[in-house]
């Protein structure tokens, strides 16, 4: 045989063996490693939540510590707006982001309180909860509401804030 049929034939069973190693052990090592990687992205996703969870929890439970807290009797009219939005809150589709404490200004003739809230959620819904706070409840008169649109970068999403106060004359 010639030198040059032998370096062919060479060629030819290296080219060969390189086939049938990969077959046999670097496919499968190409497809465990992607396994690894897939595994590892869902064991991210988990842990996120999970954190997500507790940050929830936590919130929870200042949340509910502060409604038992103020909640000294139904004739606090600070409570009695805070029950009214949580009722129309589990109705319709929109949230209560912030409620501030009462600012109370008195004057020689009246005594103004003031009740600042922020809601956020669909444009239809909000609205048709201040409305029936003006006209079905007597809490005082809506005197300031702004709408802000706002954009999570995280989530991608667009939503909706109003920030309303609610002046009560006595």
């Amino acid at each position: 045989m010639k030198q040059s049929i032998k370096n062919v034939l060479l060629i030819i069973g290296f080219f060969l063996m390189l086939i049938v190693a990969y077959q046999y052990s670097f496919s499968n090592t190409l497809e465990v490693k992607r396994e690894l990687d897939s595994i590892k992205k869902q064991v991210e996703q988990k842990s996120g939540s999970l954190q997500n969870i507790n940050s929830l929890k936590e919130k929870e439970a200042y949340f509910d510590a502060f409604i038992s807290e103020n909640r000294i009797g139904n004739s606090s009219l600070q409570n009695n707006l805070l029950k009214v939005l949580n009722e129309h809150a589990g109705e319709n589709s929109f949230k209560i982001i912030n409620f501030k404490e009462p600012h109370v200004k008195a004057n020689d003739i009246s005594i103004v309180t003031s009740f600042q809230f922020s809601l956020e959620g669909e444009y239809l819904s909000i609205e048709e909860v201040l409305y029936k706070l003006e006209k079905d409840y007597s809490f005082g008169s809506l005197s300031s509401i702004s709408f802000e649109r706002k954009k999570d970068y995280r989530l991608h999403k667009n939503f909706l804030q109003c920030s309303v106060v609610v002046q009560n004359v006595e």
